[in-house]
């Protein structure tokens, strides 16, 4: 799967200022108009339950009107007016007779994709938006990674952040898609096939795809080599070649906490995962073999060389 590089910026401090604010009879009609919008591709899937859950509390009287409010944005790159956020109170309201309560509207204006999927990421952050949603709202369906699943950048999303150890969901999304793309580009494969392929529950480890980014970032060719034998089991030269070593390390040894059942048989943290992981390539780089592998957290993290 082929990306373009794009050497683009933007913010990741924003200060989105409503072009219009009205409160409005929240009739079906209304309701039924929002949920109709153009659907945004990184929304989450509507949930019945949730929905459900919101129109009991608004027949029982315990919905809290005067705090709730939708937002829409006026999108200027294609004339439409989309949803940002409010889809479940309105599939709600669609479940209620009766009189129609009054409800905030507030509208935005968008003049880019880029610039909705930042004005999307800000809502409902303290509710059930997660830091991981965020970066996915601001990477599927971009230019740069086209065609990936959400499951495939999420995890792409948490292997940065094992990498660099940035929290903020903006700042690792501006990283993948400006600052740190060209390396991105490179390990997103290697992550769509793991994540989409059987068997490497072992490999579905954040500071897996972290040790990527690191050593995608320092060689290109080696990495390449050295991935793809750890992946697929093949082409090692001996029992010592260090990506069979540590395939199999990494088959054997669980994360604290995980829940992922396997036949491993120690726990590890994940900080030794990662450091596993790049005390195995360094090894293979230099054209030495591995007899075992012992990362501690004690010592600096080692760096691909």
């Amino acid at each position: 799967m082929t990306t373009k590089k794009t050497t683009k910026k933007v913010a990741t401090k924003d200060n989105f200022k409503p072009i219009n604010t009205e409160t409005v009879h929240f009739t079906k009609d209304v309701a039924e108009c929002i949920r109709n919008m153009p659907e945004f591709s990184g929304e989450r899937p509507l949930r019945e339950n949730h929905a459900i859950h919101l129109a009991t509390e608004m027949e029982e009287g315990n919905f809290l009107w005067q705090e709730a409010g939708i937002a829409v944005a006026k999108c200027s790159w294609d004339g439409q007016t989309r949803r940002v956020n409010g889809n479940h109170t309105c599939e709600a309201r669609l479940y209620l007779d009766g009189k129609s309560p009054d409800i905030k509207i507030t509208t935005y204006r968008a003049r880019t994709e880029e610039e909705f999927r930042r004005l999307y990421s800000k809502f409902d952050r303290n509710a059930v938006r997660t830091a991981g949603h965020i970066t996915n709202v601001r990477l599927i369906d971009t230019e740069q990674f086209a065609g990936y699943k959400k499951t495939v950048l999420s995890k792409l999303s948490e292997g940065y952040k094992s990498w660099t150890k940035e929290s903020n969901p903006d700042i690792v999304a501006d990283k993948l898609l400006y600052d740190h793309y060209s390396v991105a580009a490179r390990v997103v494969p290697h992550v769509d096939r793991i994540v989409n392929g059987t068997n490497y529950n072992y490999l579905k480890r954040a500071p897996v795809v972290g040790a990527m980014f690191e050593t995608f970032s320092k060689v290109l060719n080696d990495s390449e080599k050295f991935w793809e034998a750890v992946i697929s089991g093949l082409g090692f030269e001996s029992n010592y070649d260090p990506a069979k070593v540590l395939r199999e390390w990494l088959q054997t040894h669980t994360l604290k906490n995980s829940y992922t059942h396997n036949n491993a048989s120690k726990t590890i943290s994940s900080e030794q995962v990662y450091r596993a992981c790049i005390l195995a390539f360094n090894r293979f780089r230099a054209g030495k073999q591995l007899q075992i592998l012992k990362p501690t957290q004690t010592k600096r993290r080692p760096r691909a060389k």
